[in-house]
């Protein structure tokens, strides 16, 4: 009798949870402020995943409201890793030699703090997306000799700083396994 009573209770649960996760949405039902993540025919749950977080809206706003101070630093990217070594390693060097600065560092500066608001990848790619449009003069890249298919630096950092009339040279370093930049090679042509 239980498991019969139960059953009914079960069911009614599952369709409430479908309605909820699963109910394909609109663009305008989804309230996206950013054209970041929406999928159309995606559930409700994953389109409103990808509403900003506060402080990509708050750096987003900083970077656009600070683009000479900003501009003041070259912008220092990395993308990839070269066996055990991560091309992070590179940029920190690069951005020692050619006093220049990294997101990471950029939002310390802005006094955002990506770490405690947990940013994804799409986060990352919004915020990045401004900073490359924003960006002038050389830019430098350290990339690894394995760079995941669809990185952030590839399909949105570099189309950007490409476009972006200010920026005059893009150098990019490949990171051997040791951590030493190979000759820097200039990106800014398509």
């Amino acid at each position: 009798m239980k498991s019969f009573t139960f059953l009914p209770l079960a069911l009614l649960l599952a369709l409430i949870l479908t309605a909820v996760n699963g109910t394909p949405i609109s663009r305008e039902e989804a309230d996206i402020e950013f054209d970041c993540e929406y999928e159309p025919g995606a559930t409700a749950a994953r389109n409103l995943e990808s509403r900003a977080k506060p402080g990509v809206t708050t750096f987003i706003k900083w970077l656009n409201t600070n683009k000479a101070r900003v501009a003041e630093f070259p912008a220092i990217m990395f993308s990839g890793r070269s066996g055990k070594v991560h091309s992070q390693t590179g940029a920190r060097k690069l951005a020692t030699e050619h006093k220049g600065k990294t997101i990471g560092d950029l939002t310390r500066m802005a006094k955002v703090d990506y770490k405690r608001e947990k940013w994804d990848k799409e986060d990352f790619r919004q915020v990045c997306r401004v900073w490359s449009q924003n960006a002038a003069g050389t830019v430098y890249v350290s990339l690894g000799k394995t760079v995941p298919p669809g990185s952030t630096y590839e399909t949105v950092e570099k189309p950007a700083l490409q476009d972006n009339k200010e920026v005059k040279a893009i150098m990019e370093s490949i990171i051997d396994e040791h951590g030493k930049l190979g000759d820097a090679k200039d990106a800014k042509k398509k």
